[in-house]
């Protein structure tokens, strides 16, 4: 999924933007940045916002990797190349099958994400906090 629609879905289960961006401890303008595509968005963060997003973070990180990759450089052509192959083994269809199995789990729902204040918090708590 691209990142603009993976930013629009996390935000919508975040409740807005300014929501996703206190989540993942980022500004709300870089968010918007990050969805227009006029400032970087690291894997570490691609993958804070796959997560809160419901979304494969793995599949997600790759992305963000091989996308950073340049195709003038040979061995970053040949790394992104590897990237790429691994993608298509794993095709999106199966990202739904993934998700449920974690989600179902024997642990149940385990998505922690980075709070603006660098502490870490269930998605639960972070949507719905029960202490400031």
């Amino acid at each position: 999924m691209s990142l603009k629609k993976t930013i629009e879905k996390a935000a919508s289960i975040a409740g807005s933007q300014t929501a996703l961006a206190e989540l993942i401890g980022e500004t709300p303008s870089h968010i918007s940045a990050f969805k227009k595509g006029t400032r970087y968005c690291g894997y570490k963060k691609r993958a804070a916002i796959a997560a809160i997003a419901g979304e494969n973070v793995a599949r997600a990180m790759i992305e963000a990797i091989a996308e950073d990759l340049d195709d003038q450089v040979p061995h970053e052509a040949e790394a992104k190349a590897a990237f790429m192959a691994i993608l298509r083994a794993f095709p999106v269809e199966t990202d739904e099958e993934f998700i449920a199995q974690k989600k179902n789990g024997p642990e149940g729902p385990s998505l922690k994400v980075a709070g603006g204040n660098g502490g870490i918090r269930t998605l639960d708590e972070a949507l719905h906090p029960i202490l400031p």
